[in-house]
């Protein structure tokens, strides 16, 4: 069998994303002793700590001496807020670019029984202070249990720091913590594992400040008191494009301390920068390693065919050109056992005395002690019936087939056992495949128990192919009743059939190229692959059919379809030639991106900009009027976007001697279209009102596509998606070299900006919705802005002006818009009989936010008080969600909508639509839908309200709106999709 680098051998893409740099690792696990506080950093490859200057209160910045293995930190009044100090201590290393810090929690001072308060620890990532103003300025992601917190987000601006929020596990939190970040943009994670991880509800946080400094990221503690307190970390690790790995290997395979590893597994790492040879150091004990490898250039070694069971520890030094040494990490692993435990076993017998006693008792581990020693409580074993039929017999039933290796027993073991003797003697052991026709393994004489704790016996069954195993018992240790017992069974099978797939079983959004891999069986000469998308046909054998030499296959599936897989072990020259394994599953996505814009930063140097692959007519603007990105970074556009952070802007110009304006890409390799099912060429746009109207297209190499047969798009202010039938187009599908996006028509145009985001290929593409007229069907208030507060419904609901309130023009074709000030500006409508008549709703109107003034403002906010209301807010806090909410309970009994942001500054049209037979309820922005969920609360259950605002909350303390209002309307329905597109300028 070939040996594996990577004992799984590869992972399969589950997202398709556009290239980035590859990303250099730092990690540490603390092995190596060393005293930060006494030594420095020298010696190490952490760039710097607080805690040793004049008035700090650190006690331990230490590795491997007060916890080995792991990092531990401790200080007394140590503070990470006001009055900033002195400062808690706090080890870090200096990152640039983007990355993504992870790290293990494994000790905390206090328990919830007895917790220390105000201590804290956690991950950071701060800037230094000359870089970000003179104030604190960092994000942090806490380990904080104490008062039922959990984990806990905070953040710091020029020494102003904000708790953005926990998750209440309190002492139940999880123990690994993860940063990102991407460019402005911070996500927090958590998790119990290290694999599986989950976004804090605070994530992600926005801070342009920290966008392009250099960070400190580590760890840090403090204990905002006289009490000392602590915490203690491992497996540091922090990956990206810029950091420094340091002075010594990193990213073992096997992963530290990893288990089950495979006994012919090859040893690889990655080096430090600058290494030019390794030396390679191996044993059975971390203070017994050997020199293995010296000056070896190689990142890799042959250890030869390991010992199943058994734990290795080992290290690489990274030797440098000037024969200076970095001392590697002490990394383990353990082999996997020969033969593991059935977990799925089933029991019966001829008899059993009691219902106490039964067959199951020897197969649920009810006598075991955590020692694998068993206890002497009769009700713990299986114990026949004197009067039942004879021979006795008991028999095991696994879920399949296995080769079975060997059954430990422990016999039975009664206090009285000595005297009685009811333990199983003579015994004969059989097996069979089927259940009908059998085999015998042997005849056994199995120890008799003691009466006191008792360990197990191990009987050889020599790896027989069996799905049960029968024991027929002859005789007992006593003699003299017909009557037997045995506490304890378990069996051990040796693993032939194929196991551990990659993707795992039950996988979704898999790339249709994936190659499917998993762990061979231990006798396998090769692998016969069976992949489908019927389970039956792969069950029964007659799905389509490959083997290959190495256990993983090269798949090439479709979209949007779920497949079936199953591999057979073979070798010819085994007793049993060939091991079908399990039936597993998998998913694949539904869409390959193309380019979803998320991955253009704003180093021209490194060649990662937007316009550095989107090719515009910068340099040519008499024959291509484009310019892609904005002209000072962020050069892409992170506020309007379809999906994701970013799209891309793309100015056009036809009106100066252009008379087309035009973005390219061209792929480095040529992609194909032709495979996988893909059917329909995705691309989302996106103009404005004040566009000069034109054509939109696309090229496919130099095959051009119009959008809606050439007719003038530019001007719609919504995201569109625009579904090409790429069969239609009659381009080269199976060489794809470059993508165009293009604006105009030939002739002599206008001016303007369109954006495009997420350009994908599907199967079966999403639906696109099309705009409907609602027309005035269900109009009960609408309110124009035309230099008055007038209902137009016909209604006679006028509004009044309570204090400061002006007009304005607004956005293009609009006419006037309301205009509030944000200090004390307000609208009153006399709507409450119309709020009360409503079970089904629709408000849909425009805004242009200012984005200034205070929290929780509102847009409108109708209701009777601080318990009974519905309300639209364009932010909850500073970074907070555009949230709409309905209660008839205060803030307790909200029904609430939450888009994934704020509500951007400049003209959005927004709508919320409840639909009182379904008792669900859509938050639309710019005709999308940004939220949608269930109400227990309609408009109705409001009552007639009294308090029918624009601008003002019914809670005193929130800020009064600012910004402008237009074209306000309610519908005593809920609008489609379709028709909310529609008022949203949507043609």
């Amino acid at each position: 069998m070939c040996k594996r680098l990577a004992y799984l051998l590869c992972i399969p893409l589950i997202l398709i994303v556009a290239a980035s740099a590859q990303a250099a690792v730092f990690s540490d696990n603390f092995d190596t002793a060393h005293d930060f506080l006494a030594n420095g950093v020298a010696g190490t490859s952490w760039d710097g700590f607080l805690g040793a200057e004049t008035g700090q209160t650190a006690s331990a910045i230490n590795a491997s001496i007060a916890r080995p293995g792991q990092l531990f930190l401790e200080s007394t009044g140590a503070y990470w807020h006001e009055p900033w100090t002195p400062l808690g201590p706090f080890l870090y290393k200096v990152v640039r670019g983007d990355f993504v810090a992870t790290v293990k929690v494994t000790e905390y001072a206090g328990t919830a029984a007895s917790p220390v308060y105000h201590n804290t620890v956690g991950l950071m990532a701060r800037a230094f202070p000359e870089d970000a103003g003179n104030g604190e300025d960092w994000v942090s992601l806490d380990y904080f249990p104490i008062w039922n917190c959990g984990n806990f987000v905070r953040s710091a601006d020029n020494n102003a720091r904000t708790e953005n929020g926990h998750n209440g596990l309190a002492f139940n939190l999880r123990p690994w913590l993860q940063i990102e970040r991407q460019g402005s943009t911070f996500h927090f994670r958590t998790s119990t594992d290290g694999v599986t991880w989950t976004a804090m509800a605070q994530s992600p946080l926005t801070r342009a400040d920290l966008a392009d400094v250099p960070l400190q990221v580590g760890l840090f503690q403090g204990t905002y008191n006289t009490t000392s307190g602590f915490g203690a970390f491992d497996s540091f690790k922090v990956e990206g494009p810029l950091v420094v790995p340091g002075q010594k290997s990193y990213a073992p395979m096997p992963a530290d301390k990893a288990a089950g590893v495979p006994a012919d597994v090859l040893l690889s790492w990655t080096p430090s920068e600058g290494a030019v040879s390794h030396n390679v150091y191996f044993g059975i004990s971390a203070d017994g390693l050997e020199a293995i490898a010296t000056a070896q250039d190689a990142n890799s070694f042959d250890v030869g065919r390991l010992a199943f069971g058994q734990t290795y520890f080992w290290r690489v030094d990274d030797v440098r050109a000037d024969g200076s040494v970095g001392r590697g990490d002490l990394w383990s692993f353990t082999i996997e056992p020969y033969s593991y435990p059935i977990k799925s076993v089933t029991a019966t017998a001829s008899s059993q005395n009691n219902k106490d006693m039964g067959p199951e008792k020897t197969i649920d581990g009810s006598g075991l002690d955590a020692d694998d020693l068993h206890g002497v409580d009769a009700k713990t074993m299986w114990l026949s019936l004197k009067t039942g039929p004879q021979p006795t017999w008991i028999q095991y039933q696994f879920d399949k087939v296995y080769k079975v290796d060997q059954m430990m027993v422990w016999n039975s073991n009664q206090a009285m056992e000595p005297v009685l003797g009811l333990g199983v003697k003579d015994v004969t052991i059989e097996y069979s495949a089927d259940g009908a026709t059998w085999a015998a393994v042997g005849d056994f004489e199995l120890a008799q128990g003691t009466g006191e704790a008792l360990a197990a016996e191990v009987l050889d069954l020599g790896g027989v192919m069996a799905k049960y195993v029968r024991l027929t018992v002859a005789s007992n240790w006593g003699g003299l009743l017909k009557q037997y017992g045995l506490g304890e069974v378990r069996f051990f099978y040796v693993p032939v059939t194929a196991r551990e797939p990659q993707p795992a079983s039950g996988a979704t959004g898999v790339y249709p190229q994936v190659t499917l891999s998993w762990r061979a069986g231990r006798e396998a000469a090769s692998h016969k692959v069976l992949l489908g998308d019927s389970q039956q046909a792969v069950i029964d054998g007659t799905a389509p059919a490959a083997t290959v030499s190495q256990p993983q296959y090269e798949a090439s599936v479709n979209l949007g379809q779920s497949y079936y897989w199953k591999v057979v072990e073979v070798n010819n020259a085994a007793a049993t030639p060939a091991w079908e394994g399990d039936v597993w599953t998998f998913k694949t996505a539904d869409y390959i991106v193309v380019d979803d814009f998320e991955s253009y930063k704003d180093n021209i140097e490194a060649g990662n900009t937007i316009f550095q692959t989107w090719v515009d007519g910068y340099d040519n603007p008499t024959a291509n009027g484009s310019i892609v990105g904005y002209s000072q970074a962020p050069f892409a556009e992170r506020t309007i976007v379809a999906g994701g952070m970013q799209s891309m802007p793309m100015a056009y110009d036809n009106s100066k001697g252009a008379v087309y304006s035009e973005a390219k890409r061209t792929f480095e390799t040529a992609q194909d279209w032709s495979k996988h099912g893909i059917k329909t060429l995705v691309i989302n746009f996106r103009g404005d009102a004040a566009n000069a109207a034109s054509p939109v297209y696309v090229k496919i190499n130099d095959t051009k596509v119009l959008y809606n047969s050439g007719a003038a798009a530019t001007a719609l202010p919504v995201w569109k998606q625009w579904n090409i039938d790429l069969a239609a187009t009659g381009a080269n599908l199976k060489s794809v070299k470059s993508l165009t996006i293009g604006v105009g028509n030939g002739a002599a145009g206008g001016a303007g900006t369109i954006f495009v985001d997420d350009i994908r290929l599907y199967s079966v593409a999403p639906q696109v919705v099309t705009p409907t007229d609602p027309g005035s069907a269900g109009i009960v208030a609408n309110y124009a802005m035309e230099g008055n507060l007038q209902d137009s419904s016909g209604k006679n609901n006028h509004g009044k002006l309570v204090t400061d309130i002006t007009y304005t023009n607004s956005l293009t074709g609009h006419g006037q818009a309301l205009v509030l000030n944000g200090t004390n500006g307000y609208v009153d409508l006399p709507i409450g009989s119309v709020i009360n008549s409503l079970s089904n709703m629709t408000i849909s109107l425009y805004a242009n936010f200012s984005g200034t003034t205070g929290d929780w403002q509102r847009i409108f906010d109708f209701g009777s008080g601080t318990t009974n209301y519905m309300f639209l807010c364009p932010r909850t806090t500073a970074s907070g969600p555009m949230r709409f909410a309905i209660t008839t309970a205060g803030g307790g009994g909200e029904s609430q909508l939450n888009a994934s942001s704020s509500l951007p500054t400049g003209w959005h049209h927004v709508a919320i639509v409840i639909d009182g037979a379904t008792m669900t309820m859509r938050l639309h922005m710019d005709g999308a839908v940004v939220a949608s969920g269930a109400t227990a609360v309609l408009p109705k259950d409001l009552g007639n309200t009294t308090q029918n605002w624009l601008g003002k909350s019914q809670y005193e303390a929130d800020a009064y709106y600012g910004g402008m209002i237009d074209d306000f309307r309610i519908y005593n329905r809920a609008l489609s999709e379709g028709e909310v597109r529609y008022l949203a300028g949507d043609r």
